[in-house]
């Protein structure tokens, strides 16, 4: 991925605008415990106008009902159950935002995480192969029984 200076509707000198530049792409699969904390955690960035979408790859756990509960702030997209990539891929195929994020669904976003670092490189012109957020896993890190 790479992030060029922000141009057009989002540029630098257009704060408005440039807001509504971002993304925020949430796969989840039966994580309904976890993802109130990962939505929060994105709606505390404070950035107006910000994209989220949760793209539900078939979970069974009452993973819409938590969705519903934030609201039209969360764009909600039911698949039927096809992996962490094809749930990725959808969601951006439905992205408007100039950039897109991605956020495990049993992570939070540290304050300030997705947008200013990224911001900051773009306003003086700088190319950035990649830029990256610190997150906190709450979900069980243990490997998968063989």
């Amino acid at each position: 991925m790479r992030l060029t200076p922000l141009q057009g509707d989002c540029a630098p000198h257009n704060l408005a605008s440039r807001l509504n530049c971002w993304t925020i792409v949430i796969p989840t699969y039966n994580r309904a415990k976890y993802l109130p904390d990962a939505l929060r955690s994105v709606f505390a960035q404070g950035v107006a106008g910000t994209q989220v979408t949760v793209v539900d790859d078939g979970s069974t756990d009452g993973t819409r009902e938590v969705v519903s509960r934030f609201g039209g702030r969360v764009q909600y997209v039911y698949q039927k159950n096809r992996g962490p990539s094809a749930a990725k891929n959808c969601g951006i195929c439905l992205a408007r935002g100039k950039f897109i994020s991605f956020l495990d669904s049993d992570d939070v976003s540290t304050s300030r995480g997705f947008a200013p670092s990224a911001w900051n490189s773009a306003a003086a012109g700088r190319d950035c192969s990649l830029r990256t957020c610190t997150t906190g896993s709450r979900a069980n890190s243990s490997p998968p029984a063989a």
